[in-house]
């Protein structure tokens, strides 16, 4: 079990993020996703043998909506050895995708299957003979409860009786957890977080448990100007364990941001290097240099590192990270001035192993919101109850473009949000039926509507901002404009 320990270096003022290699790039959502991911598993040992009780863990997700069903096994490479009472995922950036789709193909339930699983041999070849089949008739069960009203615990018995034929010999069931996410309650929210505990039993008897935490998120909406490139710089090795100074070793990296059309996750996987092995020693820092990602942000970005002694293969580190691209969208970057960030996670293995990832990612292209007052026309003087036409234009000086879909609006303030002049919303100018402008950086617009006087005499403010809705407010706020409603 690895317990990381995080160096972040800030370059240029800017945090970090990392990213995918070579994958077909994911298309943004104008309307934002809806992601699920599993953020920490933690294990605990009851009623104490004279033994620790190990494990060699598996953990396989499949969720659902409508027709459209998405799955994926953890760790993606082998098993992952765990004595009962350690943790995995702890630190705030390890987790796993589960699930993303558009919040637009969302249909009104989302359903999520989590199963535990161990293999008691070690089989290093169960993922390529009985991952396939177990995923899949987790597939045809989930697409199944889409379509009835089964119980959660009903589809979990369900599981648990169907699923040991597809395990194959070498693996074995821990526990299944079943969930069903009503559209309404669950994800019109930015973030829920929820737990599930699943038994380990041995000879018919428990001795430990699993408890696993997953969030339902919704992310954006998203835009498709942020690119990004993830390099390994170096290894850093402190420890190798077993009292060895040097050993020949590999290293296998993951990266994905979205889910296939397919159902699998988006990734692409890289072996480093990809014949032969390099050779770590103790207190050496290996230069490698070599690119894990390049392209376009989608929901999410994920990234996972595992570095493997040769031939046993013995763990000797691992890393895993996942970012929201509501974490790395907002950061303001020129296309033309890539900013740099480096992260360092440091993984300490239960052999005794220990290293540092020197990990760079580059950021271009980087979306931003932004917005320059321009003018405006609004009568100083009303009659309460009267229609009056005004006028507000701002120009975009951002780099992402202003769009109906992607839910940039015209939105009052002072106070924020009210309603004095009949609205508190100005949409996009139609330029013809059904279609409003587009606005792209450096580009005005002008917001030419029809307010009413409020119905009581007094001073109000006259007063509006640019907004991406459920997103943030940005830009100037238009000068005040006090005006004077009389009789």
């Amino acid at each position: 079990m690895h317990k990381l320990k995080w160096l972040m270096v800030i370059v240029g003022g800017m945090m970090l993020l990392p990213w995918q290699p070579n994958a077909a790039q994911p298309q943004p959502s104008p309307s934002g996703y809806i992601v699920v991911t599993l953020d920490a598993v933690k294990t605990e040992q009851i009623n104490p043998t004279p033994a620790p009780v190990n494990l060699n863990l598996m953990l396989a997700g499949v969720a659902g909506t409508g027709s459209r069903i998405q799955k994926i096994t953890w760790p993606t490479e082998l098993w992952q050895p765990v004595t009962l009472g350690q943790e995995l995922l702890s630190d705030a950036r390890e987790s796993i995708p589960l699930f993303a789709l558009p919040e637009d193909r969302m249909n009104d339930e989302l359903a999520l299957t989590l199963v535990a699983l161990d293999n008691t041999k070690a089989n290093e070849n169960w993922l390529n003979t009985s991952s396939p089949r177990l995923l899949e008739e987790m597939a045809i069960l989930t697409a199944t409860w889409l379509t009835n009203n089964a119980t959660p615990n009903a589809q979990a018995e369900s599981l648990k009786q169907r699923l040991p034929s597809a395990l194959g010999e070498s693996a074995s069931l821990l526990g299944v957890h079943a969930i069903k996410f009503a559209k309404a309650r669950n994800w019109g929210v930015r973030s829920q977080a929820y737990e599930a505990e699943l038994p380990v039993v041995r000879e018919n008897a428990v001795v430990g448990k699993t408890k696993l935490t997953y969030s339902v998120r919704r992310v954006g909406p998203l835009c498709s100007q942020v690119a990004l490139q993830a390099k390994l710089r170096a290894l850093v090795v402190h420890a190798l364990g077993s009292q060895k100074e040097s050993t020949p070793a590999y290293l296998w990296a993951r990266s994905a941001s979205s889910f296939a059309a397919a159902e699998e996750l988006l990734s692409s996987i890289v072996r480093l290097p990809l014949e032969k092995t390099y050779t770590l020693k103790t207190g050496t820092s290996h230069p490698l240099n070599r690119v894990l990602f390049e392209g376009r942000l989608g929901p999410f970005v994920y990234l996972e590192l595992i570095a493997w002694e040769s031939p046993s293969p013995r763990r000797l580190g691992s890393f895993s990270g996942l970012w929201l691209a509501s974490e790395i969208e907002p950061l303001p970057v020129a296309a033309s001035n890539p900013r740099t960030v480096a992260l360092a996670p440091r993984s300490q293995e239960s052999s005794g192993a220990e290293m540092t990832f020197d990990l760079e990612f580059s950021l271009t292209n980087g979306c931003r919101n932004d917005a320059q007052f321009v003018r405006q026309s609004v009568p100083a003087t009303m009659t309460v109850g009267q229609r009056y036409d005004v006028s507000v234009t701002m120009k975009n000086t951002g780099t992402t473009p202003w769009t109906a879909a992607q839910g940039y609006q015209l939105g009052a303030q002072n106070p924020q949000d009210n309603r004095n002049w009949g609205f508190h919303r100005i949409e996009l100018p139609v330029i013809r039926e059904g279609v409003r402008v587009e606005v792209s950086s450096g580009n005005e617009v002008t917001f030419t509507f029809t307010v009413t006087a409020p119905s009581m005499p007094g001073t109000y403010n006259f007063q509006w901002k640019m907004v991406q809705e459920r997103v943030e407010w940005f830009g100037d706020l238009t000068p005040n404009v006090v005006v004077s409603v009389t009789r």
